[in-house]
């Protein structure tokens, strides 16, 4: 009978296994759930979760499970553990199933799996044409798509998704288990992950999701696989060897291990093979001295196998030993073999790597499974990688890198530990294409830097080839999928175009500043004499980024200097910065400036033709909210009327939604308030077959909050606004918590009190009088803020706007929102200094007139920077002004310049 290395029998784990059952209870009833495993290498995560499966397998109430494992130092693309969990279920559905599974999530998943994408087109569930969404939400929508489909597959069966090792998967892998840890509510899914606490930092970007996860409302349940006691390592013990253990061999096991499985199993079989030799050593010692008793055969297949980090098939194995021996500049020859008798090979490996394969699964080194070969655990490997020689270790990782050069992500990992920069460089570039492929930001900027930062190494030509990368400026600034990078010759003008698709994956990662310096940079490269088109793309860019890092002024100085480099002739491009130019005026408040030159992006794309229709629907939104904050609420309100079928035809998901909002809000304006709650329930749902309700569909919520609270529909404001605010709440999963508007994480409308989901639900949860005391504290906070911030020019076109005690005393109202009691309105001007004379921000007009109280002079002139109005209102828009919010109702208007309008309520 061979000898055993690891025991059938399970030991010990009841209490762990206890709060799972009660997590899996969860979702089986219906309430998603979450399980974080922790537990340090060698002490049992991955045996516990065999077991785990087991014993769900033979529950009386089915479920399905789901299970993927990230791959040790890197060797992994985007979602790759995610991919392995969903691949054989979704594979294994017949058609009719498939469909139903994936439905709006097709498009994503097919990314995700190719594989599946001539049945998915078959079954007619693509959309006819591609959806159009802005870089940084693409990885929102594929969170959702997986959400979906993991709802809808556990219709049938509740779902058990386990996802092993996050502490060294991927970012985009990382960032979605924390979305399904957060978002999900009501599906019947159990999310299982696991961590090794010994291997995080401080600054590992685990550290920062754990965090997250454990901010969510629905905490996650915790679980730690603690070191086996001294009686379980008895049973364990007792379970390998076939018999109870001598006192002295538990106490040398349970002494030497500290309680680690992996490291009791190894001493038992070390003290089986090594009698003579005393185990006071490392886990690596016992490994390495076991390892010396094999055959050359079994040595030379482990040592091929360690440097993987992965397991290989044995084709794969085959084709590293080729390589390997192919690159031997020395001319030897294989080690003697360990016998003269004749020996069989496989269909893969000759007869020596199958005789040293069989020798090491036989003594427990390696283990054959699902067709691969590993080794039993990860620290065996590493053991085993440790006692390669440094003149070694460069041939091995060459090898690996030739034969997984289908995996770019490994073959750049094993290219730089050949010392071959070169053709890192070149395995990271097809690395960055396809994180981009399938939405992953922060993967895809991991591998650009890795790229940029190889450009200069020695070896590196672009001679003779052409290098893909995802280009940021190209397409009239819109991201593409792949581009060539200019030929080797041109190897100056290349890197300007990597260090721009660079700043477009940090900017969808939500590192606006790192965005601006690649950006920046790329600048300083190109010739403003031959570079003009580019350059103004680049700084359109530029100005995106720096308003979403906070700089606005610098953001304006950006998206001007684009409107001067680009040409004056009708081109998408020009189209392009005037829109861009016309969206941050009117988010400054200075509707005349954002009008004129919304007006004249639309002119020059009606002249560009199709080519150009993006940015004219953009610049026609644009216009419409200027015009709805300003003196033509109908004509606004009109033109976004007929905005929206033209961006659902066309696909254009971000601009649909920006005209929701704001159609929202400048109903709200009107006090047409239930039009506005009906306008914010049709986008809700839009949202949702889009595949992108966290993202859009809790704005919407807010501002049909907002509006229904004003209606005195508190129940259903408060069921609205709390859903709003819980989901919302559910962490910062980069750019899922972001205004579209303002994607730094805060509301734009804050700087005036404005509305937000979890406001709209505090208010219909507290009632009118606690909700006024909340915004009365609230208003004072934003006061100091705006008095404290230095600025060269007004919030609000030229003014500054504070809402102050905005909800005192609000009650149940009509149509219009009416108030009762204390609840009239007021307009309050206080002003702490004289006005300059004359020019802008100075009293103008004939007579004395002072523009900023209405009539013909009134509009477009800007206040003194000392003048700040307080009113009270209602909800904001998605991307409207930044300091502005009344409520529109009869009564007394008052001019404020910039085209906005604010009207006190009548008494």
């Amino acid at each position: 009978m061979p000898a055993k290395f690891t025991s059938s029998r399970f030991v010990g784990r009841d209490g762990s296994f206890a709060l799972l059952a009660s997590a899996l209870d969860r979702a089986a009833a219906g309430r998603a759930s979450t399980v974080l495993v922790s537990g340090s290498a060698g002490v049992g995560v991955s045996r516990f979760l065999d077991e785990a499966a087991l014993r769900v397998a033979v529950l009386a109430a089915p479920f399905s499970l789901l299970r993927g494992r990230a791959r040790p130092d890197g060797t992994d693309g985007a979602y790759a553990p995610v991919i392995r969990a969903l691949r054989p279920v979704l594979l294994d559905l017949p058609d009719a199933e498939l469909g139903d599974a994936l439905l709006t999530g097709a498009e994503d998943v097919v990314r995700l799996l190719p594989e599946l994408g001539p049945r998915v087109r078959e079954l007619g569930i693509l959309p006819a044409r591609p959806t159009v969404v802005s870089p940084e939400r693409r990885q929102a929508r594929v969170f959702e798509s997986v959400l979906g489909v993991l709802g809808r597959l556990g219709e049938s069966r509740p779902i058990v998704l386990v996802l092993e090792d996050l502490h060294r998967a991927d970012a985009a892998t990382r960032d979605l288990v924390t979305f399904l840890a957060r978002i999900a509510r009501h599906q019947p899914l159990c999310l299982v992950a696991t961590w090794q606490p010994d291997e995080l930092t401080r600054s590992h970007p685990l550290t920062a999701s754990l965090a997250r996860i454990g901010e969510s409302a629905r905490p996650a349940e915790r679980v730690e696989i603690r070191p086996l006691e001294r009686h379980e390592l008895a049973e364990l013990v007792e379970g390998i060897e076939g018999e109870r253990p001598s006192a002295s061999v538990l106490v040398l096991v349970a002494e030497r291990s500290g309680g680690s499985p992996l490291i009791a199993e190894e001493l038992v079989a070390a003290r089986r093979e090594l009698s003579s030799s005393s185990l006071t050593g490392t886990l690596d010692d016992l490994v390495v001295a076991r390892l010396a008793l094999r055959t050359a055969e079994c040595r030379r297949a482990l040592r091929l196998l360690a440097p993987a980090g992965r397991p290989l098939t044995p084709t794969r194995l085959a084709a590293v030993a080729e390589a390997f021996e192919a690159l031997d500049d020395e001319g030897r020859r294989l080690p003697p073999r360990s016998t003269t008798a004749p020996r069989s090979g496989g269909a893969d490996l000759d007869a020596d790597l199958t005789a040293g394969v069989a020798e090491a699964v036989e003594h427990g080194v390696l283990v054959a499974l699902d067709g691969t070969l590993d080794f039993r655990h990860e620290l065996i490997a590493r053991a085993v990688d440790g006692d390669l020689l440094p003149l070694q270790r460069p041939r091995h990782h060459a090898a690996l890198a030739t034969a997984l050069s289908g995996s770019p992500v490994a073959a750049g990992r094993h290219w730089l530990a050949a010392h071959e920069p070169a053709r890192a460089r070149e395995a990271a570039l097809e690395a960055a294409h396809r994180a981009a492929g399938v939405h992953a930001p922060a993967d895809e900027l991991r591998h650009l830097e890795t790229v940029l930062g190889l450009s200069r190494a020695r070896g590196v030509r672009y001679a003779g080839r052409q290098r893909r990368a995802t280009d940021a400026v190209a397409d009239g600034g819109q991201p593409v999928e792949a581009r060539a990078v200019a030929p080797a010759s041109a190897s100056e003008r290349a890197l300007p175009i990597l260090q721009a698709a660079a700043a477009e994956a940090a900017f969808a990662a939500g590192r606006p500043g790192r965005a601006g310096a690649f950006v920046e940079s790329a600048i300083a490269r190109l010739d403003a004499g031959r570079d003009r088109v580019r350059l103004a793309l680049l700084h359109e860019r530029l100005g995106r980024y720096r308003r979403d890092a906070g700089d606005h002024d610098g953001a304006l100085v950006a998206h001007r200097r684009a409107v001067e480099l680009a040409p004056r002739t009708p081109t998408r491009e020009r189209a392009l910065v005037l829109a861009s130019l016309a969206q941050i005026r009117m988010l400054d408040g200075t509707f005349s400036e954002a009008q004129q030159y919304a007006r004249e992006a639309i002119e020059v794309a009606r002249e560009v033709g199709a080519a150009a229709r993006s940015h004219e629907l953009h610049a026609i939104t644009t216009l419409a909210v200027s015009q709805g904050w300003g003196d033509e609420p109908e004509a606004g309100l009109a033109s976004l009327r007929a905005a929206l079928p033209l961006a659902e035809a066309r696909g254009e998901v971000d601009e649909l939604f920006r005209v929701y909002a704001n159609l929202t809000t400048v109903l709200d304006l009107l006090g047409r308030r239930r039009e506005a709650v009906e306008v914010a329930y049709d986008g809700i749902e839009a949202a949702r077959r889009a595949g992108l309700e966290a993202v859009y569909g809790n704005f919407l919520r807010g501002n049909a909050a907002e509006s229904l609270f004003m209606l005195g529909r508190w129940s259903e404001s408060s069921a609205l606004g709390e859903r709003a605010r819980v989901e919302l709440g559910r962490g910062r999963v980069r750019q899922l918590d972001r205004e579209p508007g303002d994607r730094r994480g805060r509301d734009p409308r804050r700087r005036d009190g404005g509305t937000t989901p979890r406001a709209a639900a505090a208010r219909a949860r507290d009632g009118p009088r606690r909700a006024a005391r909340r915004a009365r504290l609230s208003s004072g906070r934003v006061v100091r803020t705006l008095e404290q911030r230095p600025r060269r020019r007004p919030t609000s076109g030229g003014a500054r706007l504070v809402l102050r005690d905005r909800l005192g005393g609000l009650g149940p109202g009509g149509e219009d929102g009416g108030h009762g009691g204390g609840g009239r309105g007021r307009i309050r001007r206080r002003r702490r200094g004289a006005p300059r004379p004359g020019g802008r921000g100075g009293l103008a007009g004939a007579g004395g007139r002072d523009p900023r109280r209405g009539g013909a002079h009134g509009r477009g002139v800007r206040r003194p920077r000392d003048d700040r109005i307080e009113a009270r209102g209602g909800s904001l828009p998605l991307d409207g002004p930044s300091a502005r919010r009344p409520a529109r109702r009869p009564g007394r208007s008052v001019d404020v310049g910039g085209g906005g309008r604010l009207v006190a309520h009548a008494r």
